[in-house]
């Protein structure tokens, strides 16, 4: 089968599978749930926050990080309003225990990172920058509408205040990208292989 579409909207013992924004890091996070409801998050930090944590569901091959202390490097190509967040919460939090250094790319620069988000202003050349990491264990990110399709292998979509993610199970095999089981039980869907 190509693809596995989740039509079950629980996951182990009641967790809700579309994630709200006061419930994200509960379920994704490692940070115990607080009895006090938490802060209304703005979607620039839903987002940055469901994208660091998309992080810590991944497991790199040997060889990619030269030092166990080495930081996790996360990419983002093209200008977007998540920069300033991402870099506020890259300061204060770990991918398994490593720092987070945010750096930014703009085309034609070849992006040297761990993972890479592509920003909606690279519709236009989002195959092209795809191109540019598909023979790395780089893991791509985004929110643009048919990412997977490209090749992609992470679109998450932040809808009336709930994130819905869409992976391409395929595109992270090849790039030998092991993803966490627990990542792949929240996602609306799960690609496999190619469409036939």
């Amino acid at each position: 089968m190509a693809s596995r579409t989740k039509t079950s909207f629980s996951l182990g013992a009641g967790l809700i599978l579309t994630l709200s924004a006061v419930g994200i890091g509960a379920f994704l996070g490692s940070d115990p749930v607080s009895a006090d409801p938490p802060a209304m998050q703005t979607p620039d930090q839903i987002k940055a926050d469901m994208l660091l944590n998309i992080a810590r569901y991944v497991e790199w091959p040997s060889g990619v990080f030269v030092q166990s202390n080495s930081p996790v490097m996360l990419g983002v190509y093209g200008k977007t309003r998540l920069m300033d967040e991402l870099k506020i919460q890259g300061k204060e939090k770990r991918v398994n225990g490593r720092e987070i250094l945010v750096r930014q790319f703009f085309w034609p620069a070849p992006p040297n990172c761990n993972v890479l988000y592509i920003s909606e202003t690279e519709k236009p050349r989002v195959a092209w920058i795809l191109r540019k990491v598909q023979y790395s264990s780089v893991l791509t990110v985004s929110e643009l509408e048919d990412f997977t399709s490209h090749g992609g292998m992470v679109r998450f979509v932040l809808q009336d205040q709930k994130v819905r993610f869409h992976i391409n199970m395929a595109a992270a095999t090849n790039a030998q990208l092991k993803v966490s089981s627990r990542l792949l039980n929240v996602a609306d869907s799960v690609k496999w292989g190619p469409e036939k």
